[in-house]
């Protein structure tokens, strides 16, 4: 995941500009915690970014997050001492203990490209939780990279660069973000870098079919309107590990 890596390393001090809503996906993650486990104790976030949703839970729970963004983890440290993090890769990570719940959401699966390293990290997920742990994460469709079509430049600003971030549909069920990354000191305008994001989508029966490999399907369903159809833009799973 070296392009990811890479990536989200040069947008890490935007990154809470950018996911604005931490609130909802924390909201949803505590509200299928407590229906579906009970007993819980230890948790651990995925892909957990800066820290802003396993953050909201470190008074409830023993918290954990993991990154392959050092960066990420960086600002993590900084903002919620309290909690363990550590840079590893979704596809192949470990611990010496073991979890009640994991979860991953803001679609950081959608960045492996191939179903065989999603079912790498569906297999390690499994791996690290307790018997009958929850396994709760969301995935973009193919039908909301198909609406990337009519998206516009978003602009983001740091102190000192200046952002602009476009998001386009691809081939094969995939989307792209276009980050160009501007100085907004010395050569004021000067371009300093250009990345490219990719993320995949598979179809929602694809993944279930694959999840049943590893774990018991609880819940299927739209993540903003719980209903699943064909307009769905994300998609939220519940798993419990059989």
């Amino acid at each position: 995941m070296k392009n990811i890596d890479e990536g989200y390393n040069n947008i890490a001090e935007i990154y809470d500009k950018l996911n604005n809503n931490p609130e909802k996906f924390y909201s949803v993650i505590r509200s299928n915690i407590e229906r579906f486990k009970s007993d819980v104790r230890r948790v651990l976030e995925i892909a957990c970014g800066t820290g802003n949703i396993i953050g909201r839970m470190k008074n409830v729970y023993e918290c954990y997050g993991l990154d392959v963004s050092t960066e990420m983890i960086k600002i993590a440290k900084q903002k919620f001492n309290s909690i363990q993090f550590s840079v590893q890769d979704m596809r192949d990570f470990s611990y010496k203990k073991k979890f009640d719940v994991i979860f991953c959401v803001f679609d950081s699966i959608n960045h492996l490209l191939k179903m065989t390293d999603w079912m790498k990290f569906f297999d390690s997920v499994r791996k690290n939780l307790v018997n009958k742990g929850l396994f709760i994460f969301d995935a973009n469709t193919p039908y909301k990279f198909e609406t990337f079509k009519d998206s516009k430049v978003e602009e983001i600003e740091s102190e000192d660069k200046c952002f602009k971030i476009k998001k386009e549909p691809g081939k094969n069920n995939e989307a792209y973000w276009h980050i160009r990354i501007f100085s907004k000191s010395g050569k004021k305008g000067h371009e300093l870098r250009n990345e490219i994001i990719r993320e995949k989508s598979f179809d929602v029966d694809v993944i279930s079919r694959k999840l049943k490999n590893y774990f018991e399907l609880l819940e299927v369903k739209d993540f903003d309107r719980n209903v699943l159809d064909k307009n769905s833009k994300r998609v939220l799973f519940v798993c419990r590990k059989i």
